[in-house]
């Protein structure tokens, strides 16, 4: 075994968990798109809405995770971290993984699933290319592997053409590969971080099957609280304003005015 059970599902609880800064991220949205939430043509409920955007940011910070662990099981395996942040004209470009190991250097370009729209396979391609070149122009003397991964094997949506554009582009002295799931840690010789990797989310899963990744009741989450008390007075003034839409958001994120209250008195004492 390479990372333990208790590890892993600790740095993944870590990482998809709502802190406070995602909270006062998402109340300030709340506050500046009302209609968004409780409109009249909004047919979904407030918080269905709410659950919407926060199961877009559970989304993001799994794939954060996910850069997160592959990074340490590489780095377990001998690969060293190399400065993943490049610049070039002005323009800072950051790599998912960029490690090295004896005269190779390997940069992986990674996505969780290759089910983006179609409109947006050149830029990815492109994007690739473009860090793949420079990261070349930083290392000539190393040999420079260029990988696009896409960690669920279950989606491929772009395959097709992602395959004929890198076959394409290795005819010009280029070292590129597109892999998906497994492939990576074949690739690797390491197929048993994938097993072990599949094994602990499964198993993640079932002993958290009613853990809550999102925020808790507004009236009750510290987080919320913080934030609301954060809140610039242009924002609080719009929040606790008569104004029909904020009426209506207070009564479904705050219908007992217990955490606005509380917020109103701590932002007194603040001089806010």
């Amino acid at each position: 075994m390479y990372i333990n059970f208790d590890e892993f599902s600790n740095l993944l609880k870590e990482n998809i968990t709502l802190n406070e800064d995602d909270c006062f991220k998402i109340l300030n949205k709340i506050i500046n798109n009302p209609n968004r939430y409780v409109g009249v043509f909004r047919i979904t409920g407030a918080k269905a809405k709410l659950m919407q955007n926060i199961s877009q940011s559970n989304e993001i910070m799994f794939g954060n995770f996910l850069e997160k662990i592959i990074n340490k099981y590489l780095k377990i395996t001998g690969y060293v971290n190399l400065n993943n942040e490049i610049q070039t004209n002005g323009e800072i470009l950051k790599i998912d993984q960029l490690v090295k190991k004896d005269n190779d250097i390997f940069i992986i370009e990674q996505k969780v699933r290759d089910d983006h729209d179609s409109t947006k396979k050149r830029g990815q391609i492109d994007n690739f290319l473009k860090k793949y070149n420079h990261v070349k122009t930083i290392y000539p003397i190393n040999n420079i592997v260029g990988i696009m991964w896409f960690v669920d094997d279950s989606f491929k949506k772009n395959k097709g053409f992602y395959h004929n554009e890198i076959s394409n582009l290795n005819k010009y002295d280029r070292n590129l590969h597109l892999f998906y799931g497994k492939e990576l840690f074949d690739f690797f010789e390491l197929p048993h971080i994938w097993d072990e990797l599949i094994e602990h989310l499964e198993n993640f899963e079932k002993q958290n099957e009613d853990y809550s990744y999102d925020m808790q009741d507004f009236e009750l989450s510290p987080n919320i609280l913080s934030s609301l008390i954060k809140l610039p007075l242009r924002q609080w003034s719009k929040l606790t304003s008569d104004k029909a839409e904020y009426i209506k958001l207070r009564s479904k994120f705050f219908p007992k005015g217990n955490a606005i209250q509380k917020a109103l008195d701590e932002r007194k004492k603040l001089g806010k």
